[in-house]
């Protein structure tokens, strides 16, 4: 594999949640494992973080990811 193959990415894990109540714990749908993307996603996964966080919830993530396909994060396992 070459250095220009090579792909920059984030990973995403979330800490000590076994502290939290499985309530809290549940209400952060996928937000609640560990994930990887791409790092030129970071700035909608912010965007992302933040919604999930300001109480706005993922109800309009996957509008607004449908309206741009570069905005797209894809979960890898």
């Amino acid at each position: 594999m070459s250095q220009s193959q090579l792909v920059d990415s984030v990973h995403y894990m979330p800490l000590n949640l076994e502290k939290e109540s499985d309530e809290f714990v549940n209400s952060l749908g996928f937000l609640n494992t560990a994930f990887t993307f791409e790092r030129h996603q970071l700035s909608l996964f912010a965007r992302t973080l933040q919604d999930f966080m300001s109480g706005e919830g993922g109800d309009n993530i996957q509008a607004e990811q449908s309206d741009s396909d570069s905005d797209s994060v894809q979960l890898l396992e």
